[in-house]
């Protein structure tokens, strides 16, 4: 976890946004970036020494129980999932396996 001044971390190959919460979030190389959407300016970013195994896409979650961010993943074969606490962006994530996936 972290925060960086550097425009983009590495390539693109998803983002998501939330007109809710008023971010984006980037799958960008090995991490997943949350960013302003006006200036994408980044804010926070997750990854790094295989914390995500080839990332592949990012999706968001604010109906339900629990809002949550959403992380797939090529290598790993799974999708992590991370908690949003509204108005805090404190994120605790666990992993899903895709093979239990419904």
């Amino acid at each position: 976890e972290g925060t960086q001044s550097q425009p983009y971390l590495s390539q693109f190959s998803s983002v998501a946004y939330s007109a809710h919460l008023d971010v984006v979030f980037t799958v960008e190389g090995e991490y997943v970036a949350k960013r302003r959407p006006d200036t994408s300016e980044l804010i926070e970013f997750w990854g790094g020494n295989g914390t995500f195994l080839w990332p592949h896409d990012v999706d968001i979650a604010l109906h339900g129980k629990e809002p949550a961010w959403f992380v797939a993943e090529l290598d790993g074969m799974r999708m992590q999932r991370y908690t949003i606490q509204e108005g805090i962006y404190s994120f605790s994530g666990h992993h899903v396996p895709l093979a239990q996936l419904p």
